[in-house]
């Protein structure tokens, strides 16, 4: 258990190293990403043309509008003087170094992400390995206490075992007593044990009977639901019988009425 603890606390440590060097790295990188952002605004302070550009539906209208762009540029050039064509090789270059510095904050972007991904795993894996070694502690907390109990239970039963031999070794006849009791006790417990068997099977015997006079109390009870529905259809047909004499003896006296 204390090796696992050992190896616990290693990656704790290693986790935690690797979690502070992961800060370190984000936070160099967020650094230079502001600074890279606040370069982009200065340098884009005099060239809005890269950010009109982006207006653009699809890329083929980008390009035909940026080669447009490019062939006004050209007939400009040999219409301007010399210190317009300086400045806009100045707004060229403005703008090839806009796009690489927005190809660079593009991936610092991203390495961003990728460094904040890392540490959000690196801390939950922290995490999860700081509750693994809180259980791990509590465990071997909870195992000390047992080891502790367990301790003072062998104490008491060392001590009661001492006890126990200084009575046997003063009391060697008491020892045979016990042993002639304890032959004693075996025979007794063969006998109770063939009575058990015995009783055994007498309840086997009372359960098998008690099964067949279940199976007749469910026969009879079948017999007088039968012998029941008989006499309801029975007591129909006295009923019908009743009804019918009843109506007989009416007409007799009917036809013997005038007479």
């Amino acid at each position: 258990m204390s090796r696992e603890m050992d190896i616990l606390l290693r990656e704790k440590l290693e986790m935690q190293r690797n979690s502070q060097e992961l800060e370190k790295k984000y936070k160099k990188a967020k650094f230079a990403s502001r600074e890279l952002a606040k370069i982009l605004e200065n340098d884009l302070c005099g060239t809005p043309t890269t950010s009109n550009l982006k207006n653009f539906e699809s890329d083929d209208e980008f390009f035909e509008e940026k080669s447009l762009f490019e062939k006004s540029r050209a007939l400009s050039r040999q219409q301007i003087p010399n210190d317009l064509l300086e400045k806009t090789r100045k707004i060229d270059f403005s703008e090839a170094k806009n796009a690489k510095n927005q190809d660079l904050i593009d991936k610092l972007i991203d390495e961003n992400e990728n460094l904040q991904i890392s540490l959000n795993r690196e801390q939950k894996m922290t995490s999860s390995l700081q509750d693994d070694l809180e259980k791990s502690r509590r465990m071997v907390i909870d195992r000390d206490e047992h080891i502790e109990e367990l301790k003072m239970k062998l104490g008491k039963a060392e001590t009661k075992a001492s006890q126990c031999e200084s009575d046997l070794t003063q009391t060697s006849s008491d020892l045979a007593m016990e042993r002639l009791r304890c032959e004693v006790l075996t025979g007794e417990l063969h006998e109770i044990d063939g009575i058990f068997r015995n009783t055994q099977s007498t309840i086997q015997a009372y359960a098998d009977d008690n099964d067949r006079l279940e199976d007749q109390c469910r026969q009879a009870q079948r017999t007088i639901l039968t012998l029941n529905s008989k006499l309801e259809a029975q007591g129909i047909d006295l009923v019908t019988t009743k009804r019918t004499l009843r109506a007989l003896r009416e007409t007799n006296e009917a036809r013997s009425g005038p007479f």
